[in-house]
């Protein structure tokens, strides 16, 4: 069985009804699955009593106020009851097929592997019900035609070996470079890193950020930690991918872009496009910051 994981934020107003939606479509998804829920912000520890779910406690935090995902990373590996566990941002959906696609890798031995998907995006702004089959059925299909795929770099969910135990930096959570960080590690550990987008939907469920992303210290934090920007890996350099229950390998046009982005000049190239980017909205940060004595 496996062991979900994540960090929630305070449970108030609109991120109080999309964390409830995420936590209780994880339930369904995957009965007998053991949840773990992290942070010390208003009424998490109060939603984990009401769910019957378990409290993983407050974590430390960045020198801006951040709470650390590593810390997450790190605890986890000692209260999970499973051997298999799994990261989702606590706006995240899953349905039933999410713990197949989970059980269907397992099946295949494979010691070493990391498991995604790309997200689909989708405005939520009720409460949402998961406790009939026939309905969560329903809600699936209608996300499946409404929902937008996402880029390959926005990563939600990351489920691996709980005996993985990476060198992980103290990335601060809900910030950029962290998630892609995983992707190039397994891939450098020779762990068979693979994308079911194919066989399984995770909805994204939008909301606004509760620090603006040109307002955080720690976007640059998590960068500087993360290393040289354009050798961070997606989800596109995925080596494997499930399909109708069958590992696939790479073909066609997806093969080609592997190829195309791992060439030295191509690399160079992305990092200075990822680079311009971030340092922009850090400076407009900044720029606020400074007219508006924003504090973190």
């Amino acid at each position: 069985m496996i062991t979900l994981f994540s960090v929630a934020k305070a449970f108030k107003d609109h991120i109080d009804v999309i964390q409830r939606n995420a936590l209780k479509s994880w339930l369904f998804a995957c009965p007998g699955a053991e949840v773990i829920l992290f942070g010390d912000d208003d009424g998490v520890e109060e939603i984990c009593c009401e769910f019957g779910i378990r409290y993983g406690g407050g974590l430390e935090r960045s020198e801006f106020g951040r709470s650390l995902v590593s810390d997450a990373f790190a605890r986890v590996r000692l209260l999970a009851r499973f051997d298999t566990l799994c990261y989702l941002n606590c706006d995240i959906i899953l349905f039933d097929e999410f713990l197949t696609s989970v059980k269907t890798v397992s099946k295949l031995g494979l010691s070493a592997f990391l498991l995604s998907a790309r997200r689909r995006v989708a405005d939520v702004e009720g409460p949402l019900q998961f406790d009939q089959a026939e309905g969560r059925d329903q809600m699936r299909a209608n996300f499946c035609k409404s929902a937008k795929l996402d880029r390959y770099s926005a990563i939600d969910c990351l489920c691996f070996p709980k005996v993985w135990q990476p060198p992980m930096p103290s990335f601060a959570v809900g910030e950029a470079a962290w998630d892609n960080w995983m992707i190039t590690t397994a891939l450098g550990d020779g762990m068979k890193v693979i994308d079911v987008t194919a066989d399984c939907i995770l909805v994204h469920q939008n909301h606004e950020p509760v620090i603006p992303p040109h307002l955080s210290n720690d976007r640059l934090r998590n960068l500087r930690l993360a290393g040289p920007v354009g050798g961070l890996a997606t989800l596109l350099d995925a080596d494997a991918l499930l399909v109708g229950g069958t590992l696939r390998n790479p073909t066609g046009r997806r093969l080609y872009l592997q190829y195309l982005f791992r060439l030295p000049p191509v690399r160079f190239l992305i990092g200075l496009k990822r680079t311009g980017y971030h340092l922009t909205k850090s400076a407009i940060g900044a720029l606020l910051r400074s007219r508006m004595f924003v504090r973190h």
